[in-house]
This record gives C-alpha cells, structure tokens and sequence, in this order.
C-alpha cells in the first residue's frame, strides 16, 4: 500500500509541476480571456476648472478610471 501511495503522488506532483510552468508560459493570456476588467471613466464631483478667459477657454476635468468587474 506504501507503494502505491507513493505513485499517487509523485503524480500529483509531476501534475502540479506541468500546471504552474503552463501558467508561468500562458498566464496573461489565460488571465486575459477569463477575468476581464470591465473599465469606466468616471468625473469626481466639482472637478471642472476654468483655465483661460474667451476667446481662448480650456477647461480641466479630475477623472477616475473604475473597474466595475471587482
């Protein structure tokens, strides 16, 4: 019975070996296709500032980018 344990695992480890090195290999891409962010841009409250005087305006805007997935 000793024996037969061993095998067990020696090929559960053999097993995870594989799998942590196809990670390493093809993790972003495995990351990319399962767990997409889903990004927005949101503007914080009040955060509009005037630069110039006419003609010439510029206005500045504070933006947050939000994950919406997590």
């Amino acid at each position: 019975m000793k024996i037969r344990w061993e095998i067990i695992f020696s090929g559960l480890t053999a097993f995870g070996t594989l799998a942590i090195a196809a990670l390493a290999i093809w993790g972003d891409w495995i990351r990319t296709r399962l767990f997409r962010g889903e990004l927005s841009l949101e503007m914080y409250e009040g955060s509009v500032s005037l630069a110039n005087q006419p003609p010439h305006q510029i206005y500045y805007y504070h933006l947050k980018v939000v994950n919406k997935r997590w």
